[in-house]
């Protein structure tokens, strides 16, 4: 676990040397790293108004906007772009990938969805993509693979009853 939570802060030291803040590595073992620390993750998830359909290329000029302001020097905090495929499935979720640290302690996988959906929970039909942060502490990564397949089992038994 502390080394995948290496493998992918690798990617924020080499943004100066690659313009975009891409990280030339192998997308499928960030793709592993990303698996392993998603697991033991605390998950929230943010809703982004896009454009109806039929807006042209509205939605994705928006995409790039927003995936491009992520990885600028203007944003909060440093992140970086994962080499993951878009189409992967990992666990349950697909898109662009970004690691971003909050601090020292801290670190938040971006995964940043591809597909628009439609929600009619105000009546408008408003469309949106769903951005999920996936936040770990550096505590959480000296657990090992035994002890999170033991969590896991256990929050899955306690959803059925």
């Amino acid at each position: 676990n502390l080394r995948s939570r290496t493998h992918l802060l690798a990617a924020l030291d080499k943004v100066n040397e690659n313009a975009g803040g891409q990280f030339y590595n192998d997308g499928d073992c960030q793709a592993h790293d990303v698996l392993r620390l998603i697991r033991l993750s605390s998950r929230s998830q943010r809703k982004l108004r896009f454009f109806c359909e039929g807006s042209g290329s509205a939605n994705e000029t928006l995409y790039h906007l927003t995936t491009d302001h992520m990885t600028s020097t203007s944003f909060e905090h440093r992140a970086a772009k994962l080499l993951i495929d878009p189409y992967h499935l990992i666990g349950n979720h697909s898109g662009t990938w970004f690691i971003m640290r909050i601090d020292w302690y801290v670190l938040s996988i971006i995964q940043f969805s591809l597909r628009n959906y439609r929600v009619d929970d105000e009546g408008d039909g408003s469309t949106f993509r769903n951005m999920n942060f996936f936040t770990v502490g550096i505590t959480a990564l000296y657990q090992s693979d035994d002890d999170v397949k033991k969590n896991i089992e256990e929050n899955s038994g306690n959803k059925n009853e």
